[in-house]
């Protein structure tokens, strides 16, 4: 409850988090805790990653059932699970109040024995940004935007 007096005392009306633990547990927590947040319309919002299927994530969201437990819907952080965005968009985009809007692309690596996946330019990389915002759109979503760099990495310099 320390985050949600934080919260208050700020006047913000979102908490992100990120899951790792058993949803099991999760669910007994959230339960428990969701309706302090629905009387101070302050709301959840758990960061896909690659510790939950984006399948998993949605049926979590479902079986919370509270407008105050939502998504926040990060373009990349799905990937170490091999997700593509079109099929995390597919599952979370009806419960996506915050989109991490951040762009990556694939290159082999000058071996040619692997890839690396990497940040770049937001016009350079391979999350297309139309069809992000218009899936959001049809599901009727006005999601807040976090334009999130993701440079690459030169090194301890």
């Amino acid at each position: 409850m320390e985050y949600l007096n934080i919260a208050k005392t700020l006047h913000a009306k979102t908490i992100r988090t990120i899951i790792d633990t058993p949803r099991e547990q999760v669910v007994y927590w959230i339960k428990q805790i969701i309706p302090n947040f629905e009387e101070t319309d302050v709301t959840i919002a758990v960061e896909n990653n690659e510790k939950l299927a984006a399948r998993e994530l949605a049926d979590l969201v479902r079986k919370i059932g509270s407008p105050c437990f939502r998504i926040n819907m990060d373009t990349d952080n799905s990937l170490g699970r091999l997700e593509r965005i079109e099929e995390v968009a597919k599952e979370l985009a009806p419960y996506a109040i915050i989109l991490h809007y951040k762009v990556f692309n694939i290159i082999r690596v000058d071996h040619r024995m692997g890839f690396k996946v990497v940040g770049c330019a937001a016009s350079d990389g391979r999350v297309n940004a139309d069809w992000i915002f218009e899936i959001l759109q049809e599901e009727g979503i006005n999601s807040k935007i976090v334009l999130e760099l993701w440079p690459p990495f030169f090194g301890d310099n």
